[in-house]
């Protein structure tokens, strides 16, 4: 005669094909374990976002100095136009490292938020200065 095991691990008989045997291992005296693990703690998340509002924080912050060093006459809007290829390239490598985590689409936020605040502080330096 061949012993099986039933889904509990334990050795059993061969079924008799009676559906009123219990199924499953609850009231035998083993207890189901499960597993967990955080992919994503509250430590890990608020360290996330604080360092991303930091990172927007001086990037909204880049306007007002651009405007203040115009308005003192270190710069003007000519020379911002004349360096836009080079400040653009600046600001997006700046962009990859000064937004934490290691997904693509923080790097892409801030860099077109930076492109879009240059080009309407050069605008405005024009628009301020005349």
């Amino acid at each position: 005669m061949t012993m099986l095991a039933d889904s509990c691990g334990r050795p059993s008989a061969p079924s008799s094909g009676r559906s009123d045997e219990r199924s499953g291992c609850a009231g035998r005296g083993i207890a189901a374990v499960q597993v967990f693990t955080e992919l994503v703690t509250a430590d890990s998340y608020f360290t996330f976002v604080a360092f991303f509002l930091l990172a927007f924080g001086i990037v909204f912050e880049i306007p007002l100095v651009l405007t203040f060093l115009a308005q003192l006459g270190l710069i003007t809007s000519q020379t911002l136009r004349k360096k836009r290829p080079t400040a653009h390239v600046g600001m997006w490598v700046a962009a990859t490292f000064l937004t934490p985590g290691a997904d693509i689409y923080s790097p892409i936020i801030l860099g077109v938020a930076m492109s879009i605040l240059f080009e309407l502080t050069i605008i405005f330096i024009r628009f301020t200065k005349h």
